[in-house]
């Protein structure tokens, strides 16, 4: 069985500028993310992403997120390879006072030190869990 990583880069191809790895996974993880149906969670981009985990049965990962019209917010997601598919759960942050009374810079700051392990719990809460599957191509 393929990764899971080359599973979602083999779904959703990087855009010819994307040759970095980890900026094609982002994309391809970009694009898992527009199957949520939620007004309050419409992905417009990554502003930080980075790979906390990574198996070749499951993935983990963690970012800056923008979302319509929100502004941006933390999103953690898990992937896991399953002879189905590719099973995957976003949690998005509590849009919250504290978080929302942060610049930009220290949010993006809050969640690179997160990302990087520099944080042991995210300085934040985690609000919504989406879940979705991905379909193995051969289904």
């Amino acid at each position: 069985m393929k990764s899971v990583r080359q599973q979602l880069i083999e779904r959703f191809p990087p855009p010819p500028g994307a040759t970095e790895a980890d900026d094609q996974l982002g994309h391809a993880l970009y694009f898992t993310l527009w199957s949520i149906d939620d007004p309050d969670a419409i992905v417009d981009g990554w502003t930080i992403f980075r790979v906390i985990g990574e198996s070749d049965a499951s993935l983990d990962a963690v970012g800056l997120m923008t979302l319509l019209p929100s502004g941006s917010m933390p999103i953690a997601l898990h992937v896991d390879a399953t002879d189905q598919g590719l099973n995957w759960s976003a949690r998005v942050s509590l849009k919250d006072e504290a978080w929302l009374s942060l610049s930009a810079s220290k949010r993006w700051n809050k969640v690179y030190l997160f990302a990087g392990g520099d944080l042991v719990e995210p300085p934040w809460a985690w609000d919504r869990t989406y879940t979705g599957t991905l379909p193995a191509a051969d289904a």
